[in-house]
């Protein structure tokens, strides 16, 4: 096991696409917290001679969810995502997995050795790429509203890390299955930006009713049935601590171990 690591470790930093990704999945992040910020400024700021309230409130909350709307959206998510799909997706390509498979035979370590190595790498960058990001938020928005923002919530930021690597875990999982590194991003990524609000939108709609004793509208209430079993719905109610939180999580990881378990038979039972 540890021969298979390190050849996947050195194989993995001797790509320059590796590096090449994470330096874009960083500057998209970058760029995107950047424009947040000052898009929210300029919206406060349209009110003449007054203090934009929407900056002054921004600057005594925490930074933390738009944080990771920034860092863990789809854009940044598809060039880490291809960091997991190359895993397989480039020596099928490149057709060096028979000599993968002949240097170590054994099919069960080369699966372990690149998904542990790829999750590894993936969480270093996303960690990075939101600690960066969070500094450039926190410096820009303290230039426009005067004051201090707030600190990180590292409870909803590992919440927030569980999230990416399992979405790269599925990405690796899909690249497996179709050994096309092309789909093994597109379908997670198409799925859950595209696929999973047109299901909720047609397949229920948004039907709430009266919940509490206060009158407010549940989030329960308001989801359609096919919500409560769609991946990466349930992967954000997980990250957000919502009510759903605990049946969130649990889907989502089903939803992980179910596509590596199904990618890894196959891997196990066809010819390379």
């Amino acid at each position: 096991m540890i021969s298979a690591l390190r050849y996947e470790w050195r194989r993995i930093f001797t790509i320059r696409t590796t590096f090449i990704l994470l330096a874009c999945a960083l500057v998209i992040s970058l760029l995107l917290g950047w424009i947040t910020i000052e898009a929210l400024h300029a919206i406060g700021s349209m009110s003449e001679g007054q203090e934009s309230p929407e900056t002054a409130e921004l600057a005594g909350m925490q930074l933390t969810e738009m944080v990771f709307a920034t860092t863990g959206g789809v854009i940044p998510l598809i060039f880490l995502g291809t960091i997991a799909a190359q895993a397989f997706g480039q020596e099928y390509r490149q057709g060096t997995i028979r000599l993968t498979l002949t240097s170590i035979p054994f099919r069960g370590r080369v699966f372990s050795a690149k998904l542990i190595v790829m999750l590894l790498v993936v969480a270093v960058g996303w960690v990075i790429t939101t600690i960066l990001t969070y500094l450039l938020m926190s410096v820009v928005l303290s230039s426009k509203s005067g004051g201090q923002s707030g600190g990180l919530e590292l409870s909803y930021l590992g919440r927030g890390l569980l999230f990416v690597l399992g979405f790269c875990a599925i990405v690796f999982g899909v690249t497996l299955l179709t050994r096309i590194l092309a789909l093994g991003v597109i379908i997670p990524a198409v799925f859950w930006a595209v696929a999973e609000p047109l299901l909720i939108t047609t397949l229920g709609g948004s039907v709430a009713g009266s919940g509490g004793t206060d009158g407010s509208m549940t989030v329960e209430q308001s989801q359609p049935w096919i919500a409560q079993i769609l991946p990466f719905h349930n992967g954000m109610q997980f990250v957000e601590g919502t009510q759903n939180m605990a049946s969130g999580g649990l889907v989502f990881l089903a939803w992980v171990v179910l596509v590596l378990g199904v990618s890894w038979i196959l891997f196990d039972k066809r010819d390379a």
